[in-house]
């Protein structure tokens, strides 16, 4: 069974993230999510990687992931780790 990762961020670090996913090179995880600040951004990050577009964080964290990856801001930790931890995801850090 695949482990299921949501990214916040819809920026390089992201992208890198959700096209080693879509390309196989980490065959043992599946996207299922993405979290920005930009809807349009946002929107078309998630058609490209075919995975859902998050209005917030809960229905971000609805999707039940295993890894929240972030990518977005030291803001984005301060707004969401706890509810990512409560909620039982594991989270990594990238952009702090």
């Amino acid at each position: 069974m695949k482990k299921k990762i949501v990214v916040i961020g819809c920026g390089y670090l992201s992208q890198t993230i959700a096209k080693a996913i879509k390309y196989g090179d980490l065959p043992e995880y599946e996207l299922v999510g993405v979290l920005g600040r930009n809807p349009i951004l946002m929107n078309q990050f998630a058609k490209f990687f075919k995975c859902k577009a998050c209005q917030d964080i809960n229905s971000l964290m609805s999707l039940n992931p295993d890894f929240v990856v972030e990518a977005a801001s030291s803001k984005a930790i301060y707004d969401y780790s706890e509810i990512i931890l409560e909620r039982g995801a594991n989270l990594i850090v990238l952009s702090t």
